[in-house]
């Protein structure tokens, strides 16, 4: 500071604040008073989310096809996926006899069409996009948004998209295995594989949740845990109906499990179609770090945005799950208690999570500090630019 002016020079000021990569503009104003230790700074809100230099926006230590092995193994498997989705599908709508068995049940038939519908909807909308920016950029994202890079964070990522992939080729799986004629693979597959992976899938589920990889809030994190008792609640029914030789009741719980799971695929699905539609999907150097939200007046809208989108994917899964339960007839046999129990559990989640706002102490006990992200409000696109100005060229 000079002695006379009471001015702080700007390389001082530099060197007492975080560095930041900023827009220059004339709204970024510095002030002072000649007090003996007190000096005053306004800074107006930047017309771009800052990027901290310590957090570049793309780690990029190798291109697209360096390892040929994982590369193109992980496209193979994309473009597998979805063509088993389409076969599934294809071979419940051929005449009896001809795919499948002639004495096939008719809501195993019809099974196979929507869990392959379902499936390839979530797999191509939710998962494929994020594993695609991840084999071509090196970096996990949630558009329009990157994942911390530090190790730990990355490690944790990785510990919950393998059981999740695994759980949606096993359940996939599990549903072909309804065609054959013999159901031995399909025990074999439900009880040797399909529960060990269960278990871990819905359990890495929770540590991904709680490990807070994004700033989704206390809402979204609810959500997330209601989701995850909710599918425990689905599979062990099911297993518990099956152990009785309720072959109905196995199958309801069943389709409803595999449905819901997905949930969060679905969720992506919807994001992903928003980003599309904005143009924002495809400008993946430019996505904002997640780190860089907390602390913003943007943080709020953020929220907001996520919670809106996570409730639709819990609704629009929730009116899917009632359309193939009412094609299947379930409505109309001794079951249909069971019906409306699994389509009401997602149904009293979102108005739980939604009436919660007016019991504020209650959600600042189980959240303490968040009780404000469950007054959350309807926002289907942010109301602040998300993508950066900092581009990193490729």
């Amino acid at each position: 500071m000079s002695e006379n002016t009471g001015v702080i020079e700007l390389e001082e000021v530099a060197l007492e604040t975080p560095q930041y990569e900023m827009p220059v503009s004339s709204e970024h104003i510095v002030e002072s008073t000649d007090s003996t230790n007190t000096q005053e700074q306004r800074w107006e809100q930047p017309s771009e989310i800052p990027r901290k230099d310590s957090e570049p926006a793309v780690v990029k230590s190798e291109q697209p096809f360096s390892n040929l092995g994982k590369d193109g193994g992980r496209i193979s498997f994309i473009i597998m996926a979805l063509a088993f989705q389409v076969y599934i599908v294809f071979r419940a709508l051929q005449p009896k006899g001809k795919m499948m068995p002639a004495h096939t049940d008719p809501l195993v038939t019809k099974t196979n069409i929507f869990l392959g519908i379902w499936n390839f909807i979530c797999f191509l909308g939710g998962i494929a996009p994020t594993c695609l920016i991840q084999t071509f950029y090196k970096k996990w994202t949630a558009p329009p948004f990157n994942y911390p890079t530090k190790k730990f964070k990355t490690d944790i990522i990785w510990l919950h998209v393998v059981p999740a992939v695994a759980w949606f080729t096993f359940a996939s799986i599990q549903i072909y295995t309804t065609g054959l004629h013999s159901w031995a693979w399909h025990r074999f597959n439900g009880l040797a594989i399909l529960i060990p992976v269960f278990a871990v899938f819905n359990f890495s589920a929770m540590i991904s949740c709680f490990s807070k990889l994004s700033p989704l809030g206390a809402h979204v994190q609810f959500m997330e845990i209601l989701l995850g008792l909710g599918t425990f609640i689905y599979f062990v029914m099911g297993a518990g109906f099956i152990a009785f030789k309720d072959h109905l009741g196995h199958k309801i719980c069943m389709n409803v499990l595999i449905i819901t799971a997905l949930g969060p695929g679905f969720f992506r699905c919807l994001r992903h179609t928003r980003e599309l539609v904005t143009g924002r999907l495809f400008k993946v150097d430019r996505y904002t770090n997640y780190q860089d939200l907390p602390g913003t007046k943007n943080l709020r809208n953020f929220r907001d945005v996520e919670s809106t989108y996570f409730v639709l994917a819990f609704l629009l899964t929730d009116a899917f799950t009632a359309c193939a339960l009412y094609t299947y007839g379930v409505f109309t046999t001794e079951k249909a208690w069971l019906g409306y129990f699994c389509l009401g559990v997602p149904a009293f989640a979102v108005l739980f999570g939604i009436l919660l706002r007016y019991f504020p102490r209650v959600t600042e006990y189980m959240f303490p500090g968040q009780s404000q992200d469950f007054n959350w409000s309807f926002a289907l696109d942010y109301n602040f630019p998300v993508l950066t100005t900092d581009q990193t060229r490729l």
